[in-house]
């Protein structure tokens, strides 16, 4: 018996195939933010909290640097009927740029 060191390959969507580009892999990373609909939320506390509903109508609760979307955005703002989900991409000049998104509660049907 030999003492060998395995070395684990890294997958495709391993971070050290995309470097500076973090990996999420949240439920709710599988689905583009435009996928995702704001149904509610709670603000006036210290730790406000919203509801997002995917595709399937499924429901998912998200609190501040909570990650959802495929670019492994981070939901770094939540407000009276708005997230804001900031992700970073590489710009022209191939440094990471922030990229942010705002999802919010839609007034349709109302």
């Amino acid at each position: 018996f030999r003492n060998q060191s395995l070395e684990s390959t890294p997958g495709p969507n391993s971070s050290e195939n995309r470097p500076g580009i973090e990996v999420c892999e949240e439920p709710l990373c599988q689905f583009d933010l435009d996928e995702l609909k704001l149904v509610a939320v709670v603000s006036g506390d210290a730790n406000p909290v919203a509801m997002v509903e995917d595709r399937s109508g499924v429901g998912h609760v998200v609190r501040r640097n909570a990650k959802m979307g495929r670019q492994a955005g981070k939901v770094t703002s939540i407000l009276r009927d708005c997230i804001v989900v900031t992700s970073f991409v590489k710009g022209p000049d191939e440094r990471l740029q922030p990229n942010r998104q705002n999802l919010c509660v839609s007034t349709e049907g109302q």
